[in-house]
């Protein structure tokens, strides 16, 4: 039996596809969300973060090791997030990753409405499976880690949504709500929040509604609001925000870094002289979060532009299917956000997360035409799904092993009432100390005032520390090790 027909048989049960799909959604967000080990950099730092803002009470300046945060200066509504999430969970890896996971579970709705607008539940059931069998969005550094991306990729499809039936369905109140999602998106992960403007751009004038749009008083209201977010977040920063007198950067407050140093010279210098541009930075993204879906995506892509070379097709979308406009937006997206991408200095694979729901889409499309062409397509589409979410299933069911030093001495470090992390520069560590026990110093020297505190100290520190340290102090009993850094107990 063909598969066309199989879901023609059952198409008056499409009603249950979009609860199953949000049932998978829900399942792939949070299945053993908490037994990962924390990731260093972003998660781990913004965990960190959390705990300081509570202790510090302070909700507009972010803390790293008790000291004035200068190296995350984006604003801090994922950091207010993950408080929420910390006092609701307790200070955890579940509590740190659950507002990251909640947002990619209700993308995962958004991009089937998105979906609907335009196509079947079908098509819209499709495409979600597929971003669930792959590591893009369900995966590092977006869905399951405690990372902006996954909450910035949220505001943007609620974003696109609005925008969409502003533009294509005449709904036009719509685009005021895009403004105020956009103005989240801003205080997720700053002006990062423009990345979808170019592919807006290029779809209006495709379809010749550029002048339309720039036309309605409504869409600059739109503007106004999302601008309203961006000087919100400035005049907080000018009122309540810290000065910096000695900056990572070098800039005076968190303002400057984010519009001048994370955004400028990210983009055309980069940080370090080891970063250059990455032209196929676009494929090596697909290779690594696209897998295997990304070797269908390019057989879309060739047959379209092979049909559109021989003038079989044509971009014009007067006269077309809605499913069509759907497509070509898709592309807009996607083409604009990895060109924008390839040519910036500093990149990392999930800067691209964004753009991965409409390289599904498109290759969810494009399979589709070629089930109507060749009906043995649908039943390999159907095996390769399955192994790539069985194989993401294993994956998920398999996390990695925690640092046994740290582990091993989880009840000591929560019942301490001193302990100190003296030059530990693995994030992920700071971040599993302070949430085990909120009270954990940072410091990068010890200072006189330990030799007057009674009780033991705990000190994590590393190796080469401890031999120095031994050689001027009491002894150290060590109570863990691996091959960087020691966990001991300061006897005095």
């Amino acid at each position: 039996m063909k598969l066309e027909e199989i879901i023609d048989r059952y198409s008056s049960k499409r009603k249950f596809l979009f609860p199953v799909m949000a049932l998978l959604a829900f399942f792939m967000s949070f299945w053993m969300l908490g037994s990962e080990p924390l990731h260093e950099w972003d998660e781990s730092r913004n965990g960190v973060n959390a705990v300081e803002m509570i202790r510090n009470h302070d909700y507009i300046n972010l803390y790293y090791g008790g000291q004035p945060d200068t190296w995350n200066a984006k604003p801090p509504l994922m950091i207010w997030m993950i408080v929420g999430s910390y006092k609701v969970f307790g200070t955890n890896e579940f509590a740190l990753r659950f507002p990251s996971a909640l947002a990619i579970f209700l993308s995962f709705l958004v991009l089937f409405a998105i979906i609907r607008l335009y196509g079947s539940e079908w098509l819209a059931f499709a495409t979600c499976l597929i971003l669930m069998s792959v590591n893009g969005l369900i995966g590092s550094h977006v869905g399951r880690t405690g990372d902006f991306d996954a909450l910035f990729i949220l505001f943007l499809l609620i974003t696109i949504y609005f925008a969409l039936k502003y533009i294509d369905f005449n709904n036009a109140n719509a685009v005021l709500y895009s403004g105020i999602s956009m103005g989240l998106a801003f205080y997720t992960k700053g002006l990062a929040a423009l990345i979808i403007l170019p592919g807006f751009v290029l779809y209006l004038l495709m379809t010749k509604k550029f002048i339309r749009i720039l036309s309605d008083y409504r869409f600059w209201i739109s503007a106004l609001i999302f601008v309203a977010f961006v000087l919100s977040w400035f005049l907080l920063v000018s009122l309540y925000g810290l000065k910096f007198k000695e900056s990572f950067y070098g800039s005076g407050n968190s303002f400057e870094t984010m519009w001048k140093y994370d955004v400028l010279q990210r983009l055309t210098e980069g940080f370090s002289n080891g970063h250059v541009r990455n032209y196929a930075f676009f494929f090596n993204y697909l290779d690594a979060r696209f897998n295997l879906w990304n070797y269908v995506f390019y057989l879309v892509i060739t047959v379209f532009l092979f049909k559109l070379i021989k003038k079989d097709w044509n971009i014009q979308t007067e006269g077309k299917s809605p499913l069509f406009k759907l497509a070509l937006f898709s592309c807009c997206i996607w083409a604009t956000i990895g060109i924008f991408l390839t040519f910036s200095v500093e990149t990392h694979n999930w800067y691209l997360a964004p753009a991965l729901p409409f390289v599904a889409i498109t290759t969810t499309i494009g399979c589709s035409y070629f089930m109507k062409h060749f009906h043995f397509v649908g039943w390999l589409l159907i095996v390769l799904l399955l192994v790539t979410f069985t194989r993401k299933v294993i994956d998920l069911s398999n996390p990695g092993e925690y640092p046994v030093m740290l582990s091993n001495n989880e009840k000591t470090i929560q019942t301490s009432q001193k302990i100190v992390c003296l030059n530990i520069d693995r994030q992920d560590y700071v971040c599993y100390m302070k949430m085990r026990n909120p009270e954990v110093e940072t410091l990068n020297s010890l200072p006189d005032s330990l030799a007057s505190i009674k009780g033991p100290v705990i000190l994590f520190l590393k190796k080469e520390d401890y031999s120095e340290f031994t050689q001027t102090r009491d002894y150290l009993t060590i109570l863990g090790a691996d091959d960087q850094y020691i966990i001991s107990q300061w006897e005095k």
